[in-house]
């Protein structure tokens, strides 16, 4: 059982959170090359020290609240055990999860006044693992009237790109396989400041709460940009590429310094791991260790840069390295094929093991993704935000990967006159889950919700849900009180609905 604790403190550490300790940059106006990695290897170091404790302590007893599984409980009619942290929350307040997964969406139409009522029934199935909850989300959609009609359904889904293989629910229409088409959302959360006290925008703020997504959705204003697509941004720009680089010596950083009139200029740099500027925005270095296959790569957008040199070191005195061999091209093109080219570099280049998502990815969506990112918060936006306000487009691009969105799967529907179709989609739920050692009191389960009618226009005529487990699934939250032996219940109009399983 030790050995079982201490795995389940391992892999419940999300993936974004050691990305983002990767990526994070203390409030400073200088970068060296060498501080990157600094706060990977803490937060691994802290995720292993957290794995030990949880291991030794049997669930970090006596930090916080008390573990899940020596909480007290009240037993529930149909015999499952709800926590005392939990059972007051009735599904419809805020509850935040340090890892969330949002909750499974309702499905909806495009036209308006169609006189079409749903009724819809969710079935979920825990039975053969807890950490991933397999689901149907099915409509039974009827047609009073007495000419056929045809809708365009969208089916909403949280999640991300990297995950989407395993996020994407496969949609049938009367048990037929059908095809649709994605639309991808754009980044669902905002951004906070370092955590110790200081407000900015350095850290990422992901949806904690169905509430986030309620927030995020309920105008319509979200489904309507998604739908519209993102128009990639054409803007004329100088491209420098540094290619077949090297230095008289591997333990030499190669840096390119360049000037240029932060008025009148913008500078994105790729594949570069360091960077050093003036106080005055009219100088910059851009460098890291020289690699045979690597091609750094500086977007100029607006007026070109007055001149570059390649240099050995940072700082205004550092000389210039001599001895360098490589090809640096200067090219126009514009800012939308520039990006298409560093995002397909990005993921043709992903780690052994991880290239199955880069592979099934869409260019162009993902392309777009990170045109939003910089457009909306990047450099050439109106208010940049400080976590992309130097132009790496490397943490950029990695961040349009993992960042939270919605996504939306539209197909055509065919009601005939007076009668009905059954739209279901079924797929794969992750959980949501406090991290251990943070004494929430989600700590050690997995949790899923459900968002009955948010962003739907369908008329809904009744809805009701059932849970699959095994016997000795234990439930610590259930606000649908589902029956033991796997019934439906009807759902009583909440906002939404959650239930947790240990």
């Amino acid at each position: 059982m030790k050995a079982l604790r201490l795995f389940k403190a391992l892999s419940m550490v999300d993936e974004k959170w050691v990305e983002e300790a990767w990526d994070y940059r203390p409030p400073s106006r200088k970068h060296r090359p060498a501080l990157y990695g600094l706060a990977a290897a803490a937060c691994c170091t802290l995720f292993c020290a957290f794995g030990f404790f949880y291991l030794v302590t049997g669930g970090f007893h006596g930090f916080g609240s008390a573990a899940p599984e020596e909480s007290p409980a009240e037993s529930t009619a149909e015999g499952a055990e709800v926590s005392e942290d939990v059972a007051a929350d009735n599904g419809s307040g805020g509850v935040s999860y340090l890892s969330y997964a949002g909750p499974v969406l309702p499905l909806t139409v495009l036209e308006q006044d169609t006189f079409i009522t749903a009724a819809r029934e969710v079935t979920w199935d825990v039975s053969s693992d807890q950490s991933t909850a397999r689901y149907e989300d099915a409509y039974t959609l009827t047609n009073p009237t007495a000419q056929a009609v045809t809708v365009t359904a969208l089916y909403p889904f949280a999640g991300n790109f990297r995950d989407l293989t395993d996020q994407q629910p496969t949609i049938t229409v009367d048990g037929q396989a059908v095809t649709p088409q994605l639309h991808p959302g754009t980044y669902a959360g905002s951004f906070t400041g370092t955590g110790d006290g200081h407000p900015g925008t350095y850290n990422l703020l992901q949806p904690s709460s169905w509430e986030d997504y309620a927030a995020l959705l309920e105008d319509g204003s979200y489904a309507s940009a998604a739908l519209a697509g993102l128009n990639l941004p054409q803007t004329p720009v100088v491209v420098y590429d540094f290619s077949d680089l090297s230095t008289p010596s591997p333990d030499q950083d190669l840096v390119v310094s360049c000037s240029y009139d932060s008025g009148a200029t913008t500078l994105l740099s790729y594949d570069f791991n360091g960077g050093n500027w003036d106080e005055t925005n009219t100088w910059r270095q851009y460098g890291g260790r020289a690699a045979a296959d690597g091609c750094p790569t500086l977007i100029v957008v607006g007026e070109d840069i007055t001149s570059y040199s390649l240099l050995d070191g940072y700082g205004l005195d550092a000389p210039e390295l001599h001895g360098v061999t490589g090809q640096v091209v200067r090219r126009e093109t514009t800012l939308s094929q520039a990006l298409e080219e560093l995002c397909s570099a990005y993921l043709s280049n992903q780690l052994p093991g991880e290239e199955a998502w880069a592979d099934t990815l869409s260019l162009s969506d993902f392309t777009a993704a990170a045109a939003q990112l910089l457009t909306d918060y990047g450099p050439l936006s109106q208010a940049p935000v400080e976590r992309y306000a130097d132009g790496r487009l490397d943490e950029l691009i990695a961040e349009a990967g993992v960042v939270s969105r919605v996504f939306y799967l539209s197909f055509p529907v065919t009601i005939p006159a007076d009668g009905s179709v059954t739209v279901t989609a079924a797929g794969r739920k992750s959980a949501s889950f406090d991290f251990p050692g943070t004494g929430g009191p989600y700590e050690g389960t997995q949790s899923y919700e459900l968002a009955p009618t948010l962003g739907s226009s369908l008329a809904f005529t009744g809805q009701t849900a059932r849970l699959l487990r095994d016997d000795d699934t234990v439930l610590t939250r259930d606000d649908y009180g589902f029956s033991a032996t796997g019934e439906a219940v009807s759902l009583d109009g909440r906002p939404c609905y959650a239930f947790t399983v240990q």
